[in-house]
């Protein structure tokens, strides 16, 4: 077949050898050219603005006013109207506390298991089983404050679960 090509275009042998060079030439530089643009682009840290923006467009649902793409330089949304935004969608929400959505419902004293009490904010595996002792030893607990005569847990710890636990 190359033959027949070569026949029909009437190239002599050096003018196929010049031919083959260029080619070869040409895929070699396109090679470096684009090497080196990975080369280049991997000593750069990576420019999450576009991203970032499209996040907040998605969350608020609209994507045609924070829509941004990373490689448009001149159309950067600004940042604090981005914070803004988020502040405000936030607010339109039921506002409730951190802590109660991160640990769930309350968590009942008399009755919780230790692996219960243990998803309690620094309660760990020992103190869980000295609440559990305490309770075994003393019965029921009569109020949620008497958790502070359990040993390890301080005024502190207490406050941080006031809003979590009940003693019914």
């Amino acid at each position: 077949m190359l033959k027949e090509i070569k026949e029909g275009l009437r190239f002599s042998r050096s003018e196929i050898r010049v031919i083959v060079f260029m080619a070869a030439v040409i895929v070699a530089g396109y090679v470096i050219r684009n090497f080196r643009n990975f080369i280049d682009d991997a000593g750069k840290p990576f420019d999450y603005t576009g991203m970032d923006s499209q996040f907040v467009s998605r969350s608020l649902g609209t994507t045609s006013k924070h829509s941004l793409d990373a490689s448009e330089e001149g159309n950067r949304t600004d940042p604090t109207e981005l914070s803004r935004a988020i502040d405000s969608a936030g607010r339109t929400f039921q506002e409730s506390s951190p802590e109660n959505e991160a640990y769930g419902s309350i968590v009942d004293l008399n009755t919780a298991g230790a692996t219960e009490l243990e998803g309690l904010p620094g309660i760990g595996g020992a103190t869980a089983l000295r609440i559990i002792e305490y309770r075994e030893k003393n019965g029921k607990f009569r109020n949620a404050t008497d958790l502070m005569k359990v040993k390890g847990i301080g005024k502190k710890k207490f406050e941080k679960l006031r809003h979590l636990i009940k003693a019914e």
